[in-house]
Formats: C-alpha cells, structure tokens, sequence
C-alpha cells in the first residue's frame, strides 16, 4: 500500500493526461471532495441510500440503481408481495346512488400484467356493495363485510374465492359485527380487516387465516376510528391510509402493523391531503394511494408523511385497487357514468395513470384482491 501526504496534481506515465483508475479510488478523510458510490448487496433495501449508489438482490436476481431519490430496477424484475398474483379480481359494487343486486354479486377479472377488458369471474354467495375488503394469499381471496340492498342492510359475512377457478365465492365465516366500509390488507398467512361502519366508524382490527375458514379474531385497535379507508400489503407490515369520521370529515391519517404480531395500530405519518374511499396497492417497497384525482406515495419499510406520485386518469373516489410485480390497476368508482374504467401505474415510476380497459359492469365501492391464475 502507498501513502502520500499531499497530492496536487496526476497524470497518466506519458504527462499528457488525466489518469485512469479501472479498479475505483478510495480516499479516507472528510475533506477529500470527493463523494462515491455505495455498493450494497443485500435481501433488504439499505438504509440511508444516495443517488448513484447500487443495490444487488442476491435472492431475487435484481439490480436497482438510486435514482432521483427511488430505487429503479436496472435488470431483472422486482418480486411480487407474498399475498399477489396476476389475477386481479374486481368484486361487487353499486351502480349510481341506487345498489342494484347485479352489480352486488358480480365478480370481474383481469391479467394485471397486460392490458384489455375485464372477464366474468362469477358471483358471489351473498350480494355486498359499498366497499367490502379484499385479502389474499395467491390461492384465496376473502371477501369481508359489505352491505346489500341499501347502505342500512350492513353484513357480518366473509366469504372466499379461488383465483384459479373463475367460479364464484363461498361461505368463509362470519366477523364479529355487521359491517360495512372495510379497509382490508394481508400478507401469505393472515388476512386484516380496517375499521368499517357499524352504527358509528370503528377503530377495530379483525384478522383471519386465510387459509383456514372460520370467524374473525381481535387483532388490535387503529389510531383513529374510522371507515372508508384504503390499505397496502408489505410482507412485513400491513398499512391503511386515509378514512372518514363519524361527522363526515376525511383524515389524512396513515397506520401500520406487523401483520405476524397482533396489537394496536402506530402512527406511520400523513397522506399529502385528507381522502376517503380511496384505492391503492404496492410492490415489496412503495405503495402508492388514489385519492380521487391525485396519487400519493410512500416508502413502507421506513414512516413518514406521503409524497406526490401524479394524477389519477379516472376519479379514485369509491374505486378499488389490485397489485402485482410492480403494477397497480385501479378499476370503478368515480360517478355513474365512469365508473367502468380501469387505469393502471407503474409503482416504482412517478407519474399518470394510463388507461388499461373497462369492468364488464359500471359500478361504484367495490372491492378487490390479486393471486394466481393457476
């Protein structure tokens, strides 16, 4: 190893030029000027990164690249969260102010990963408009809560559906109370269902098993009693944003748990603006959140306050929101008249919403999960 003491000026063994060093320079001390890259070669995202720095997942086969403040994925393709697939899956809803039994019941489908219309995926057991949750875990989809007929004939039912079997749904078990306006999220083993309406909003935590049919269980309380909220899946935590009081009045409140230990909700941060009945969904380290005109995102391993993402081609008031490998679609909402559409984002890139098809029927508060098509 060689030290010098002071350096003022290299050049290259002819005096002509600047040197070049093919194996990188590494320079101690704080006043050197000079700043490199990090290198990191890790299963977990690395703290603290700065643009230019490298990270190589070793497991996944991925190589990401700091840019603008966001990790891009160079080569190779991001994994999926644990609880999606392909399949999303679009169920029940109303049409306009008025639910109409039809739109209760049915179930559209599509391929996340392409673009195009939606399928017929069957019906469900029970009718359930006005934003039930929607949980997974690549197999099976549970369908929690809702309500039929009018917003004041509320449901304990939680029923379930195969992804690879385009079929309909069938009896899961029951939650705790009739309830409506739940915000649910999950992770490959447990399913979380956020709050809702009862006869006031509900600061509640119920989680299943998804792959075991049964009754709702006490998870926890959230920080705020609430319905009308959204929720993202991480495999570590799960995560529901925004809501609406008992007066009416949306929150900009942001919540998580650790999906593996029940307790109560902590505070993550704020969304950019107050939103209700919003839709959103996410890869292993972003989730991005509708709020009706304008797309917020967050970073879910650490807590902190969302950040402007883009606009929202369709109205994300009473939409849904279905992920996987990287790509949110968002299909309904809106009013009457738009609410067939379906318009989808690349997670890890900020910007608009882009069309990607139409629903088999317009339709408002639906709900929504994602898994495997076989």
């Amino acid at each position: 190893m060689s030290e010098a003491d002071e350096i003022e000026d290299i050049t290259n063994a002819a005096g002509t030029g600047a040197v070049d060093f093919p194996k990188g320079l590494n320079i101690a001390g704080s006043a050197s000027g000079i700043v490199g890259i990090t290198q990191t070669v890790s299963t977990t995202e690395p703290s603290f990164p700065s643009n230019g720095d490298t990270w190589y997942d070793p497991v996944n086969y991925v190589y990401y690249v700091r840019i603008n403040n966001e990790w891009k994925a160079f080569l190779g393709s991001p994994p999926a969260v644990g609880s999606q697939g392909d399949r999303g899956v679009f169920i029940g809803g109303s049409q306009g102010t008025t639910p109409i039994g039809a739109a209760n019941q049915t179930m559209d489908y599509i391929s996340i990963s392409t673009t195009g219309n939606a399928v017929d995926f069957g019906d469900m057991v029970q009718e359930a408009n006005n934003h039930k949750g929607g949980a997974s875990n690549k197999i099976r989809g549970v369908i929690m809560g809702g309500s039929y007929g009018s917003t004041t004939t509320k449901i304990n039912n939680i029923q379930y559906l195969t992804f690879a079997s385009s079929g309909g749904t069938q009896d899961f078990g029951d939650l705790s109370a009739n309830t409506y306006h739940i915000c649910s999220t999950s992770d490959s083993t447990y399913g979380l269902g956020w709050g809702g309406y009862t006869s006031s909003p509900l600061n509640t935590i119920r989680y299943i098993t998804i792959a075991t049919t049964s009754n709702s269980s006490d998870f926890g309380d959230a920080t705020i009693a609430a319905r009308k909220s959204t929720g993202l899946d991480e495999a570590t935590r799960n995560i529901k944003a925004g809501g609406e009081l008992s007066n009416g009045d949306p929150i900009n409140n942001i919540d998580y748990v650790t999906v593996a230990t029940p307790g109560n909700a902590t505070d993550f941060g704020d969304l950019t603006a107050a939103s209700e009945h919003g839709s959103s969904g996410s890869d292993l380290t972003r989730g991005v959140i509708n709020r009706g005109t304008e797309l917020d995102y967050i970073t879910m391993a650490t807590t902190g306050n969302a950040t402007d993402f883009g606009d929202s081609l369709y109205s994300g008031v009473a939409s849904s929101g279905a992920s996987y490998n990287g790509r949110l679609c968002m299909a309904g909402g809106g009013n009457y008249t738009s609410g067939i559409n379906i318009h989808y984002v690349t997670i890890q890139t900020l910007g608009n919403s882009l069309d990607f098809g139409d629903l088999t029927l317009t339709r408002l508060s639906l709900g929504s999960c994602s898994g495997n098509a076989a």
